[in-house]
C-alpha cells in the first residue's frame, strides 16, 4: 500500500486539516519535474571491489523542456520554495501540536485540583467521624 494511502485510513478526521499537506507538497514535487527534464547530471558512483569512484552521467528524461533546463539557479529557487512549503506545513502541525498540549496540560492540572480537593474533603470526613467515634 501506498505511503498517501496509509496516511489517509491514519488520519484523524477532526485533526485532518493540522497535518501535513502532504499531496499539496508531492504535487508541487511533480509540478516541479518537468522543469528539470533534458537537465544533466553527474554522480559518483563508489565500487567496492576496485575501491574507486566512477562517474556517471545521466539526464533526466525530456518529458517537457524549457530554456533553463541547465540552469542551476532554478533548482535552487524550487529547492527554496519547497522548504518554505515544508516549514509552513511544519509550523501548521506544531502549532496544533502545542495547542493540544496546553489544553491537556491544563486539564490534567484541573483533574489534579479535583483529586487534591476530593482528598481532603475524604480526609476530613474521615478525620471527623474518628473524633465522633472516640
Amino acid at each position: 500500500m501506498k505511503f498517501a494511502k496509509q496516511l489517509s485510513l491514519r488520519t484523524i478526521p477532526n485533526w485532518e486539516e493540522h497535518y501535513v499537506d502532504y499531496k499539496g507538497l508531492k504535487k508541487y514535487i511533480k509540478e516541479s519535474q518537468p522543469k528539470y527534464a533534458g537537465t544533466v547530471f553527474q554522480c559518483a558512483i563508489f565500487d567496492r571491489q576496485s575501491y574507486s569512484s566512477t562517474i556517471h552521467t545521466f539526464t533526466l528524461p525530456n518529458y517537457i523542456t524549457t530554456e533553463s533546463n541547465n540552469d542551476a539557479t532554478l533548482l535552487a529557487s524550487i529547492s527554496d520554495h519547497f522548504r518554505e512549503l515544508l516549514v509552513v506545513e511544519l509550523q501548521k502541525v506544531e502549532g496544533h501540536y502545542l495547542i493540544r498540549s496546553k489544553e491537556g496540560s491544563e486539564q490534567l492540572e484541573e483533574q489534579s485540583a479535583a483529586v487534591s480537593i476530593f482528598l481532603c474533603v475524604g480526609l476530613a470526613v474521615v478525620s471527623s467521624s474518628k473524633d465522633g467515634q472516640t
